[in-house]
């Protein structure tokens, strides 16, 4: 039971003696104080330290020098043991030297042991804030070890503290069993500290949080099948501001911009933001630093219902943020860890309509828990052929889908030339996402030029007949590069369904789709094959183009920048930009939006950059860069500018 601090030692003193009991008690107190900051500031210290030692071990790399300069954690563990030698030093050699102790040494040496420990604490504190201002999340490790080192001054230079308080004219000692119970004074400070400790172990984990904005009662709607006639909004985006536009995707109700630091869904009527989520994090390629292409930075699932974006967040670490893409909800935040700082490239991303993949883990679409790990599966190697691919980059950079219920576990393709001497052909290991048991190997699949399969909302390219192919490749029985080829879905290559493949016709080669919702497929003598997953349409390019209607005729069209250069009397060039036009693919304008329909509000136009359509739910979005000179001060802004078509 703890002891009564309040009481006087037991024994008769006259009236005359009460300051001297007043002393005592007052010392009494202090000495309980301190011997609960001592307590509390070591367990404050272990619980901090062991914290840090489980962070570091769950993120390897990141307490490495970061910098040219002093590094921040070294000098810091060279003051705390600055301190922690102040406090041996006084502790085991002057202390016992010394009777009575004198007060002016112990007041030094607390000092000694509390400057260098509260300077380590700031070092350590401001090392945590640029750090972790640096990628936008907090950073690990290095708070819980602020705190630790807060908690080993507290303890030091209480412990000396205590020392002032102990009176060599104190009648006798205390039974050992008393001594060692904890008065109230002592365990209410213990539990402070410790408690006070524990909050600033969790406000760290408070800061850089995201921004959210959901939205409900958002109906899905289908996708144009032409181009519409005219402008219907008009939305920009500034470079210069802290969140700026990356790449515009189709969502399930309407466009979805990618910017710096998040997403926005955009109202397809009207051009503004129904929801979004951002954080002070910036968003990075899904594909690697190698690959980045617009349509990386956001992995978009077959049913267009769920995306996933990727922030950097330090030394071989990345947070996967799943948005719900009708409400904008943000349905999980997952930390994913690597050995050591590289390119993600070699990490393995796919995302079905259930789970996302990111190196060896899996993990649900639904909540971010991680359902299993991805099975080895062990591809040939291409021996440094250029035109031969295999894993782990399992297919084009800019697709990063699997099938609606199927993952794609690796694909080897010893001949990606279409024209070569050697027929083109790839083998695919595929299992469903919910039986990672269920492998089947396939051949057969035909890999784009120089890369491997395609895939587009959970379909690829096949022969009709692999085995009759092979057969004829193995004999070298035909000179012809054109075979029969069908769409086939990935989730009955898995056995996960059972729709059946749908012929396109003699073709050689898929193209590479850049993440749009069709499969294009080439053929002999400039004919392309265009296939619609959604409507199950195969349509020839021509034909598309000759209606301006129909699935997959808006993934035909290109956007170009007409221009005209003229050589002024001095000499100059001039350059006089005339619009904007989009393509059909016999290269013949299908639209044409000229200077005055781009003309930005309080500005000129400087220049405008070629850009790219994005068929959404409800809009056709026209996608272009453009800089803008401000009227009054003459500043030039660039923009990146959504257009709704309709």
């Amino acid at each position: 039971m703890a002891t009564d601090d309040d009481a006087p030692p037991s024994q008769t003193t006259p009236g005359s003696q009460s300051p001297r009991r007043n002393r005592i008690r007052n010392q009494t107190r202090r000495a309980s104080i301190l011997r609960g900051l001592r307590a509390g500031g070591l367990l404050a210290a272990v619980m901090a330290a062991a914290w840090a030692w489980w962070q570091a071990r769950q993120n390897p790399g990141m307490l490495g020098p970061h910098s040219n300069g002093l590094d921040p954690l070294l000098l810091s563990f060279i003051l705390l043991l600055t301190a922690a030698t102040v406090w041996t030093f006084y502790a085991y050699i002057v202390e016992p030297a010394d009777s009575p102790r004198p007060r002016r040494t112990l007041l030094l040496a607390a000092l000694l042991v509390l400057i260098p420990s509260t300077i380590a604490v700031v070092l350590l504190g401001r090392y945590w804030w640029q750090r972790s201002q640096t990628i936008g999340l907090p950073y690990p490790v290095l708070s819980q070890l602020a705190i630790a080192s807060a908690g080993i001054g507290v303890a030091l230079t209480a412990g000396l503290l205590l020392h002032l308080e102990r009176d060599s004219r104190t009648p006798s000692k205390q039974p050992l069993r008393r001594r060692l119970r904890p008065s109230r004074t002592t365990t209410a400070v213990a539990v402070l500290t410790i408690a006070a400790a524990t909050t600033a172990l969790t406000l760290p984990g408070l800061t850089f949080p995201a921004r959210s904005v959901e939205v409900s009662g958002l109906r899905p709607a289908s996708v144009p099948n032409a181009l519409g006639e005219q402008i219907l909004w008009q939305r920009a985006f500034d470079n210069n501001e802290s969140d700026s536009l990356r790449y515009v995707v189709s969502g399930t109700t309407g466009p979805i911009a990618i910017t710096d630091h998040g997403a926005q869904g955009l109202d397809p009527q009207t051009g503004e933001t129904t929801w979004s989520y951002t954080r002070p994090a910036s968003t990075f390629s899904l594909c690697g630093y190698k690959h980045d292409s617009g349509a990386c930075y956001a992995a978009l699932s077959p049913n267009r219902a769920h995306m996933v974006l990727a922030y950097h967040a330090g030394f071989g670490r990345t947070l996967f943020v799943g948005i719900n893409t009708t409400t904008g909800h943000a349905d999980f935040e997952y930390m994913h860890h690597s050995p050591a700082d590289t390119d993600p490239a070699q990490y393995r991303r796919q995302i079905t309509d259930h789970v996302f993949v990111s190196g060896p883990e899996i993990i649900s679409l639904a909540d971010g828990s991680q359902l299993a790990t991805l099975p080895e599966v062990t591809m040939p190697s291409c021996d440094g052929h250029s035109f031969c691919f295999t894993s782990p980059v399992l297919h084009d950079p800019s697709n990063l889908q699997g099938g609606h219920s199927t993952l794609i576990l690796g694909a080897y393709c010893p001949n990606t030339l279409p024209m070569g001497p050697e027929s083109i052909w790839c083998e695919m290991v595929v299992a469903p996402d919910d039986d990672l048991t269920a492998i089947t190997t396939v051949n057969g699949i035909l890999p784009t030029d120089n890369n491997g399969p395609v895939v587009a909302n959970g379909w690829t390219v096949r022969l009709h007949d692999p085995d009759a192919a092979n057969q004829e490749i193995s004999e070298q029985l035909g000179t012809s590069h054109s075979r029969p080829v069908d769409a086939v879905s990935l989730d009955a290559l898995s056995g996960a369904d059972n729709t059946a493949p749908i012929p396109l016709g003699d073709l050689i080669q898929p193209l590479n789709n850049n993440g749009s919702c069709t499969l294009t497929v080439q053929g002999a003598s400039s004919t392309e094959v265009v296939f619609d997953p959604a409507t199950g349409q195969v349509n020839t390019t021509q034909e598309l183009t000759e209606r301006a209607y129909g699935p997959g005729y808006l993934n035909t069209l290109t956007v170009e920048e007409p221009r005209e250069i003229s050589e002024q009397p001095d000499g100059s060039i001039s350059v006089e930009y005339t619009g904007i036009d989009i393509h059909n693919a016999d290269n013949k304008i299908a639209m044409h939006l000229d200077h005055a329909d781009l003309a930005a509000a309080g500005g000129t136009l400087a220049y405008y950059h070629d850009g790219y359509l994005v068929p959404a739910p409800g809009v056709v979005a026209l996608v272009y860069d453009r800089a803008v000179v401000d009227d009054n001060n003459g500043t030039s802004n660039h923009q990146t500018v959504v257009v709704g078509l309709g």
